[in-house]
This record gives C-alpha cells, structure tokens and sequence, in this order.
C-alpha cells in the first residue's frame, strides 16, 4: 500500500551561496561556527542555520556584523556580501543579473609584479594566517621597509 502524499516526508536540499562561502571562509580561517557567533554578537544557532541553509534571511545587521569579523581580509567580505546578494537574486529576469568583486588596489599592485613575487607575496599571505609567529616576522619585516608596526 502506498503512503498518500501528505504522509510522506518532503526531503530537499536546503543550500544558499552565503551558507557555502560562509563555511569556506571559517574553515579557511580554521575558525568555528561557536567562534564567529561569539565574535559576532550573534547566537551560535543563527549561525549554524546560515551555514547550512535552514536560513536564508540575513539582516544588514546581521550581515554586518558577520563580516566586520573578517575586517582583515576585505576580498573575503566581499565575498560574503556578494553571496547574500546571490541569494536575494531571484525572479523573473533574475538568470540575467551577474554579481562580481572587483578588483582593488592590491589586485592592481601585484599586476605590476613579477609572477615570482607575486607568488612569494601568496605563500607568505596563506602562511601568515596559519602561523601567528609567522605573521610577527612579517611584521617585523615591514617595519624594517618603514611600513607596518608590532600589535
């Protein structure tokens, strides 16, 4: 005997763009769901339900204070706005609007680089992240060059 429609359990996947770059940033950053929410101001729940979908709605406060926790990296809050905005992107016409990140001064600046010191600026840029003693003598190197100061 088959299960009338209103018995049977409606399963789909629940998935929006901020929910994805959300989770790619944290775990990039090596940081949790718990740590956010606690640099956040907001509940570790609301969190958890934007990570993975359950909640699409996102306030511009809200929004704001998710990405001022990743005030170091700009490309990265950019990537998280133009996720939200991805997500509120719906409608007739909608297929036909894009949303992109442009590039800023510092895409600029190493265009004028060669590939080697673009690629050395890269490795040390994704080691600084992992290694607090390594982001200390990069700091410690540009003071040398006159730029950067000890924190």
């Amino acid at each position: 005997m088959s299960k009338k429609p209103s018995q049977e359990k409606q399963s789909f996947t629940k998935w929006s763009y901020f929910g994805a770059a959300l989770t790619r940033l944290l775990d990039a950053r090596e940081m949790t769901g718990r740590e956010l929410a606690r640099k956040s101001g907001l509940i570790e729940s609301k969190i958890s339900r934007l990570k993975i979908g359950e909640q699409r709605y996102l306030s511009r406060h809200d929004l704001l204070m998710i990405t001022k926790c990743f005030s170091e990296w700009p490309e990265e809050q950019a990537k998280l706005v133009a996720a939200h905005l991805m997500d509120e992107c719906s409608g007739p016409g909608s297929e036909l609007v894009r949303i992109t990140i442009h590039d800023g001064p510092k895409k600029m600046l190493m265009a004028k680089i060669s590939s080697r010191v673009n690629e050395a600026i890269e490795t040390i840029l994704g080691q600084v992240v992992k290694d607090p003693a390594k982001e200390k003598f990069v700091i410690e190197l540009a003071s040398m060059f006159g730029k950067g100061k000890e924190s």
